[in-house]
């Protein structure tokens, strides 16, 4: 399956609890975090190879590229920018949940 979970709903119905509870299962250091304005160039190698990413605060003008995205959700490889450090290239597996 190629498929992200996405909560959608308006403010105040628990979008970020359960994102929160979530986040609870795992050591902070094995979740990577994606803000809507997501650094463009060097936001993915951020998150590369944690165990889970969130994505507490999907708006409509997300900053992330179409296309990493949907090689993100279907597992393909990506070449990801590092800053001050050469491009990582790999299979993405880290699973994720969004909300917004």
């Amino acid at each position: 399956w190629q498929v992200i979970p996405f909560m959608k709903g308006v403010a105040g119905t628990g979008k970020s609890t359960v994102i929160r509870v979530i986040q609870m299962m795992y050591n902070r250091m094995d979740i990577g975090v994606i803000s809507n304005n997501v650094e463009k160039k060097f936001g993915l190698s951020t998150i590369y190879n944690k165990t889970i990413f969130v994505v507490p605060e999907l708006k409509g003008d997300f900053a992330m590229d179409q296309a990493d995205f949907q090689s993100m959700v279907t597992g393909e490889e990506l070449s990801m920018a590092v800053k001050h450090g050469n491009p990582l290239t790999g299979t993405w597996t880290t699973p994720g949940i969004m909300a917004g």
